[in-house]
């Protein structure tokens, strides 16, 4: 699904689903939400209110009708024009009552918002709530492609949640798939205060995150999924088979050192990356309401798209009976 605004951010939205759509097979509908009009707050005439009200939605369908015509036919699904005081409400409404309808919601990172954060207000709350995975694009992103994706991992069973969607993506587009994770120099949780770089081994970092990863792998993807070690550390491959079926993919580890998790994903990401794929839930995930700490920052001030998945409350209740703890100085070898 892409909501649009008829904005250049939500144009960018459509084109990208466009491409998506003919690489995966899928169909897209588009959805254009309209203000609802008790939110003027000045005396209108009613039947002057609701000639108005249809002739938006008039114009508005016209509108939803030539843009899908620039998909091919087997792409196109349906327009939806709804009434909301919120566009974001509206969203997830609409999400709500098509039940598996919706693999993807697709946004423009910024539509007619003029913050100054990365993503604007309606693309925001919907990533908050979403029970869909939501993809904020960028107006780079059809020329740059997507060669690498970026998946931030704090070593926990849910921040792994982000690899089924992102080997979707990765079939789709060839990309190559890098995880990410971010050693916070004076986090209490990695094992105690005081932490310095030249404390950390980076090298068995690296080996218990592979210990975690298959572990992960044996417990979620029953066998079909791999991990093969390669000849050099962080240079690995993810095999999936399925029947007769076998795919791989290249898998990267990067290990950074930092102050702050979220800047130094949004650092590595602005120069190596095409696209941030994580859950809005790593290890501190159970201490919040909507997004980890972590995510919020990412999706607020990473320039590159984002791909946010939020976990399902059977995955939550599973990742706590699996979940191991983070990587600290005192869990290494």
């Amino acid at each position: 699904m892409v909501p649009t605004d008829f904005s250049r951010g939500s144009e960018y939205a459509r084109a990208f689903a466009h491409r998506m759509a003919v690489r995966f097979g899928a169909r897209v509908d588009l959805i254009h939400v309209i203000p609802s009009t008790f939110e003027l707050m000045i005396p209108v005439d009613k039947k002057l209110l609701a000639e108005l009200g249809e002739k938006l939605r008039q114009e508005a369908a016209q509108k939803l009708e030539i843009s899908l015509m620039n998909y091919d036919e087997e792409n196109r699904g349906d327009l939806w024009v709804v009434e909301d005081r919120k566009a974001s409400e509206a969203i997830l409404k609409h999400v709500k009552e098509n039940p598996g309808r919706y693999d993807l919601i697709i946004m423009g990172a910024k539509g007619t918002d003029k913050s100054k954060m990365r993503r604007g207000g309606t693309t925001i709350r919907t990533i908050r709530t979403s029970p869909v995975p939501v993809l904020s694009v960028d107006s780079n992103l059809l020329k740059r492609g997507v060669r690498n994706l970026i998946l931030p991992v704090d070593s926990s069973p849910l921040s792994f949640g982000s690899l089924p969607m992102a080997l979707t993506i990765a079939k789709g587009f060839g990309s190559e798939i890098t995880l990410l994770y971010v050693m916070e120099i004076y986090a209490g949780v990695m094992g105690g205060s005081g932490l310095h770089p030249e404390d950390v081994q980076q090298e068995k970092i690296y080996e218990r995150m592979m210990e975690k990863l298959e572990h992960h792998l044996k417990t979620r993807f029953s066998g079909k999924l791999q991990l093969i070690r390669g000849e050099k550390r962080y240079n690995d491959t993810l095999v999936y088979v399925d029947g007769e079926t076998k795919q791989t993919f290249t898998l990267n580890t990067v290990i950074k050192i930092g102050h702050s998790a979220h800047h130094e994903i949004e650092s590595y990401t602005s120069k190596h990356g095409d696209m941030v794929v994580m859950v809005t839930h790593g290890h501190s995930g159970f201490a919040h309401l909507f997004l980890g700490s972590v995510a919020e920052k990412v999706v607020n001030y990473v320039k590159k798209p984002v791909l946010t998945i939020k976990p399902t409350p059977a995955e939550f209740a599973k990742a706590q009976k699996d979940d191991g703890g983070l990587i600290t100085r005192a869990s290494l070898p």
